[in-house]
């Protein structure tokens, strides 16, 4: 017995705040609802209407979660509604009642991050080293992972550069001989943080910071008692 599957769709604004440029949807989808916890795992592309508005469209009922990312346009996401309403998270449930517009506000007012790694004298003979990498990384999320919002190499002086960064609290690291794949646990960041600067940007700030090099030994003893 086939049944039918009820689907909404969802209108969607982009606002962008003081002189920033206006956003962009990319082409194909700029943005995907990803189904969770749903049986059918939907994953939805948004479109562009004929009559200029954007749209998610025929989505089937459920709970999803918004990805957007405008840093390649310049921009951050800066609050999304549904409804009027603050959307917590980014995710949205339409399981139920009729669908609400969303509206997206972006703003160009990113952050800069720019300064030195320094390695110990008592390391790596007082010289730096080529295979230093500077990541920025956000508070642990729902899932408990410690995400990468910035990465960036070092020059043979030390210095590096993460531009187009959102507001909000970071922890800066320099790590030698850096593997990207075994970053995200709680515990691996924790054990580094004594060597991290923390950083709270604000709009618009240029900040320029110096941070000590976390040795590739250190950096593979700390992966190893977090079980990586």
């Amino acid at each position: 017995v086939l049944e039918p599957i009820e689907t909404v769709d969802v209108p969607v604004t982009f606002r962008t705040e003081g002189k920033g440029p206006k956003y962009r949807p990319q082409t194909p989808g700029w943005g995907f609802l990803l189904g969770e916890g749903s049986e059918l795992g939907e994953e939805v592309a948004g479109r562009a209407g004929d009559d200029g508005t954007y749209r998610f469209r025929d989505v089937p009922r459920g709970t999803y979660r918004l990805q957007i990312d405008p840093a390649r346009q310049g921009l951050y996401v800066k609050g999304i509604t549904y409804g009027g309403e603050p959307l917590a998270g980014k995710r949205l449930d339409l399981r139920s009642g009729p669908p609400e517009a969303l509206e997206v506000t972006l703003s160009a007012k990113l952050a800069e991050v720019h300064g030195r790694a320094t390695v110990p004298a008592a390391g790596a003979d007082g010289e730096d080293s080529s295979d230093i990498t500077v990541i920025l990384v956000n508070e642990a999320s729902d899932a408990g992972e410690v995400t990468i919002a910035g990465l960036a190499g070092t020059d043979q002086k030390g210095r590096f550069q993460l531009g187009t960064v959102p507001p909000g609290k970071y922890r800066l690291f320099a790590i030698e001989g850096f593997d990207e794949d075994q970053w995200g646990k709680p515990e691996l960041a924790k054990a580094l943080a004594e060597k991290s600067v923390g950083l709270d940007l604000k709009e618009s700030d240029k900040t320029q910071v110096s941070v000590t090099v976390i040795s590739a030994a250190e950096w593979a003893a700390a992966v190893k008692r977090s079980g990586g």
